[in-house]
């Protein structure tokens, strides 16, 4: 499956009620993700995608480029 990484921004706006979201934009210095935002996150592209990311591989993440990148290599 591929999945744009236009679908990710989306989905990334929407969790974090935020227009606008840039494939680079950091999550933390940028968008002003916190934990509670990690763990929804998380779980809005689990769910959607059907995949299981590791506590690991989602403490690296520093843009939502970096979250696209992750979930490609799930799928």
């Amino acid at each position: 499956m591929i999945v744009p990484v236009e679908a990710i921004q989306e989905l990334v706006g929407r969790q974090l009620g935020r227009r606008g979201v840039k494939a680079d934009d950091h999550l933390v210095a940028d968008l002003g993700v916190e934990s509670i935002d990690t763990l929804n996150l998380v779980g809005a592209l689990e769910e959607k995608y059907k995949v299981s990311l590791k506590d690991e591989e989602i403490a690296k993440l520093q843009t939502v480029r970096d979250l696209h990148e992750l979930l490609l290599r799930k799928l």
